[in-house]
């Protein structure tokens, strides 16, 4: 009895060990922000969501998201070897090859369009899925390494609204006003997340090893403490971006044109979301001398300016494909709550 309770637990802890490695491996705690977009480009371009449609848009956003996370874990190895928020990092600790992970994220381009082809999507979507990979990888390529810092996020952000615009023009030939607010909006979030949040939450480690980052280009410089010493000129751009991104879901919001029971199912979430977001991003300039604290603000931060996204469609969708997308959206953050808390280390 006790041999076999003995290999119970240890077939557990193997079992635990393999799902804590490819959560980490592929990045899951982001998957919800990737998957999002083609599903909601296509809520936009369709004003519905099909079964099958939803398939497709997960089976493509799935191949995408390992493409460009994996890529830039293995271009951006030597910085993470030595940033303490990677140490978790399977890749970091050599648990895969760097040969073995770039295979992995370069088979998932033809993937990605084999899987789109075979489902009939449009010309038009497949020239946005293109651009959305050939983004991403200028990006990952370019990204720590280009003398200015907002020309690579910018292009990052291309990519991801290109995605939005896959999903869109997937089985539409012509996209409805909401969408242009919504790939704004998305554009808008990039550019906050990758040139404020992530830039402060590496700080310290990016301007040791010489990396361009947003954060760094417009001024900001790590303390004696661990936390952050943050520019006029990068809160201001701070607060522009947070401006233009409650602009944009505001006018997302009154594009839709829902019938007044159905507005406020909509409103109240999102004005709600706004918000919070916003108060979060302020408490952020509290937080700046304690990178632990800073770092779990900027993840609540992300979590709740993504939640607008899904809060402006789920009342035009179906039971089935509502809780489809609520459930993208919550269980990558659930499994990353699990495994670190609010701490965003991946």
């Amino acid at each position: 009895m006790a041999q076999a309770a003995h290999a119970i637990s240890r077939t557990w802890r193997r079992l635990i060990g393999y799902c804590e490695r490819i959560y980490l491996f592929i990045r899951i705690s982001t998957l919800g922000f990737t998957l999002l977009l083609p599903l909601l480009g296509s809520a936009s371009g369709q004003h519905a969501l099909t079964n099958g449609t939803t398939l497709l848009m997960i089976s493509v956003g799935l191949a995408f998201h390992i493409f460009a996370y994996v890529l830039n874990d293995v271009v951006d190895l030597r910085l993470d070897r030595t940033e303490p928020l990677r140490a978790d990092s399977p890749l970091v600790q050599g648990k895969f090859t760097r040969r073995q992970a770039l295979w992995l994220a370069l088979s998932q381009p033809p993937l990605a369009f084999a899987i789109a082809y075979l489902a009939g999507v449009t010309l038009v979507a497949l020239y946005m899925l293109g651009a959305a990979f050939l983004s991403l990888a200028a990006y990952n390529l370019y990204g720590k390494r280009c003398s200015l810092p907002p020309l690579t996020d910018f292009v990052q952000a291309i990519g991801w609204c290109a995605l939005v615009l896959f999903g869109a023009f997937a089985y539409a030939p012509t996209a409805h006003a909401d969408t242009t607010w919504l790939i704004t909006y998305v554009f808008v979030y990039v550019l906050l997340i990758n040139g404020i949040h992530g830039g402060v939450r590496d700080l310290a480690n990016d301007l040791e090893h010489q990396a361009r980052t947003t954060a760094i280009w417009l001024g900001a410089r790590p303390t004696h403490s661990s936390g952050a010493k943050l520019t006029v000129w990068l809160t201001a751009y701070g607060f522009v971006l947070q401006s233009a991104m409650v602009t944009f879901a505001v006018m997302g919001l009154d594009s839709l044109n829902y019938v007044q029971p159905d507005y406020w199912l909509a409103a109240v979430p999102v004005y709600a979301g706004l918000t919070a977001s916003t108060l979060m991003l302020l408490g952020l300039l509290v937080l700046l001398r304690d990178r632990r604290k800073l770092v779990a603000m900027g993840a609540s931060h992300t979590f709740v300016s993504l939640a607008v996204l899904p809060a402006l469609y789920l009342p035009m969708l179906g039971p089935t494909a509502a809780a489809t997308v609520l459930a993208v959206f919550c269980l990558p953050a659930i499994a990353m709550y699990l495994y670190n808390g609010s701490h965003w280390c991946l």
